[in-house]
């Protein structure tokens, strides 16, 4: 008997001293984890809020919205991206542009259709920020 009451013994100091560490370690795991997911989230959902507000701009016809990234590499290529599709698209409205007031500009008479298209197309253009 005085065996198993001496087990019971060690058994009771062992975890009195193990019981308490493990349990610290595990909330340290823990708070170390939800660190590292908050930290790891933030850097992945900024560039992805910055990339959702810089395409809403470009919906809305504001062309000369530029996007900007400090982060990795992977985004500094995205940003030189996304800019020259904006860029492009307003070079293109530039053309149209152009070649609209071109259009209008010439003194040989147009038919109603024509007219009517280009002051239809000169609408759509004023809606869009595109020039510098």
């Amino acid at each position: 008997m005085s065996n198993n009451l001496m087990d019971d013994l060690v058994l009771t100091n062992i975890l009195g001293v193990v019981l308490p560490a493990l349990i610290g370690a595990q909330v340290i795991s823990l708070i170390f984890s939800v660190g590292i997911g908050l930290f790891s989230s933030r850097k992945a959902a900024i560039p992805v809020y910055k990339l959702e507000r810089w395409a809403q701009q470009i919906k809305k016809g504001r062309l000369k919205t530029h996007i900007g990234f400090r982060e990795a590499q992977q985004m500094k290529d995205l940003t030189v991206q996304c800019n020259a599709l904006a860029d492009t698209y307003r070079q293109i409205f530039l053309i149209i542009d152009n070649s609209l007031r071109n259009m209008a500009a010439d003194p040989a008479p147009k038919s109603f259709l024509v007219q009517k298209e280009i002051e239809t197309i000169q609408g759509i253009l004023q809606q869009i920020d595109y020039k510098d």
